[in-house]
């Protein structure tokens, strides 16, 4: 939703009350509001105003975001009957992202809580980098209570910007073990990697005794399996103000905490759909998964499955009658959608350097290919859903059909690949994903066209093998067959000469929806 639609929505008032367009209209409820709004106006015996409030399931562009904040509140002058009457007119523009922002915190699930905490300070078991440095940094030795406390209040909220979340509540059973043996514990600081966290400001007030140290958002970015394991384990420790926990404190902005995520982590390393998990894109395409009728999970963090609010009745809303669950993770959306785009190799080989970012030159193309080319502002929930499902499928037909052909076990990419370009052929769309409204019936129907379809690609690349094993090309080696520029040359040729002569009679597409 752009601009253009907000500066319509903006005079709704002064249409609402042209006589000529509401007598003109055939929509009852146009009517109704319109003698409603005059009866308040004209009956009122103080200044008016009318509160606007425009709400869409899609997203709010940038520059429509900037329309509505400059028409938040003006004043109108309005005719009513004859009358001219000065009302004060407010505006506020919600899309689905703010919908679900505002869901969660009418249930208590505010997503964007400021994890604010007091920490108490011994003198001396704290050093402060000088704070004319770009990031103040602290480096202090608490006791474990202080964690716990603050674990106490704000819960995993405290693990927003960790890439991996809190692992769904992973208890460490190590460093548990190092806390329940009476010895070991009074040297915890020493034995255990410690806690890396971020925050929006922190101030220090020195006092008598104990100096307190104020901190705005505390977010842990490395060390949450340290501190979700000092929560389970503390009725053993928090009494004992000898077992400490060292704690380095970063003053930055959030996406500075992403790069240092990425330095601090060792204990486990990051995966490669960790490194989009606080993405703007990825936090929106959440929103929209859950949207679809039926709606899908689609997890960006690791770990958020496992404690998802409302735990086991929530997740029967994710359910399918055959008793799985709808239920995605953005690493294996990607690979389907990389695929899917043509780029089967990558998604096999290349998707962490996909997530992370990076420019991933084709194997078979003389192109480059990256993460911002699929994940734009613009790109939608249904789009992806259609690569994914296809690739679900496809994966259950090849354990089907690889005792025949035990080549598809490393073809599985090159299928959704073969399929899509058959899509995409069929349908005469030249970009990488089908739009929307299209995705979205192809989803629907996936029943009655995947077996055609697939059968092409599985046909085309048997063409292929055949091509190259008598040509002298092919050594029988089937993973490194799938990795060669010139065989993707020739599965793709086999695919369009395959679906060409299938296609002459109409009958390979005719199960697909119409345009």
């Amino acid at each position: 939703m752009g601009p253009r639609e907000i500066a319509a929505f903006l005079q709704a008032p002064n249409r609402l009350l042209n006589t000529d367009e509401v007598v003109n209209c055939n929509n009852e409820e146009t009517k109704a509001l319109h003698d409603e709004l005059v009866k308040r106006l004209i009956s009122s015996e103080s200044p008016c105003s009318i509160n606007m409030v425009g709400v869409t399931s899609g997203n709010l562009s940038a520059a429509a975001r900037r329309s509505a904040e400059g028409s938040r509140s003006r004043k109108l002058t309005l005719g009513v009957r004859g009358k001219d009457m000065e009302v004060t007119v407010t505006l506020e523009c919600l899309d689905l992202s703010d919908l679900y922002e505002r869901h969660n915190q009418q249930t208590g699930e505010a997503s964007e809580a400021s994890c604010d905490f007091t920490f108490q300070l011994e003198p001396g078991t704290y050093h402060q980098i000088s704070t004319v440095t770009e990031y103040p940094t602290l480096s202090m030795t608490v006791p474990v209570k202080q964690i716990i406390d603050v674990f106490a209040i704000h819960h995993f909220e405290i693990f927003r910007f960790n890439p991996r979340g809190p692992l769904g509540s992973k208890v460490n059973n190590l460093i548990k073990s190092t806390l329940l043996d009476e010895d070991s514990r009074q040297r915890f600081h020493l034995l255990n990697n410690g806690i890396t966290a971020i925050c929006r400001k922190y101030t220090i007030e020195e006092k008598e005794e104990q100096d307190l140290l104020s901190v705005l958002d505390f977010q842990i970015i490395n060390g949450c399996q340290t501190a979700v394991t000092l929560w389970d384990a503390r009725a053993a420790i928090q009494g004992d103000p000898n077992v400490l926990v060292t704690v380095k404190l970063i003053q930055c902005a959030p996406e500075f905490g992403e790069t240092i995520a990425r330095s601090t982590n060792r204990q486990n390393a990051l995966r490669a759909e960790d490194f989009i998990s606080n993405d703007n894109v990825q936090r929106r395409l959440q929103n929209e998964f859950a949207a679809l009728m039926p709606p899908w999970f689609y997890e960006i963090k690791r770990g958020q499955w496992n404690r998802i609010g409302g735990g086991a009745p929530l997740k029967e809303t994710y359910r399918n009658p055959d008793g799985r669950y709808r239920k995605l993770t953005s690493k294996e959306v990607a690979q389907a959608v990389v695929s899917f785009s043509g780029f089967p190799g990558e998604a096999k080989d290349k998707i962490r350097n996909f997530l992370n970012k990076e420019t991933v030159p084709s194997i078979a193309r003389e192109s480059e290919f990256s993460y911002d080319v699929i994940y734009t502002e613009d790109v939608t929930a249904v789009q992806l859903l259609l690569p994914t499902m296809l690739q679900d499928r496809v994966w259950k037909q090849v354990e089907i059909d690889k005792q025949q052909d035990p080549w598809l076990e490393y073809a599985r990419f090159h299928i959704v690949w073969l399929m899509g370009e058959l899509l995409k052929g069929h349908y005469q769309i030249y970009t990488n994903l089908l739009p929307s409204h299209l995705a979205a019936i192809t989803c629907h129907q996936i029943n009655n066209w995947f077996e055609q379809l697939y059968r092409i690609a599985r046909a085309a690349i048997r063409n292929a093998l055949r091509v190259a094993e008598n040509a002298g090309i092919f050594t029988g080696n089937n993973r490194e067959f799938f990795r060669s520029a010139a065989n993707y040359r020739l599965i793709e040729s086999n695919s369009q000469g395959m679906s060409e002569t299938m296609s002459a009679d109409g009958a390979t597409f005719a199960n697909l929806p119409p345009v």
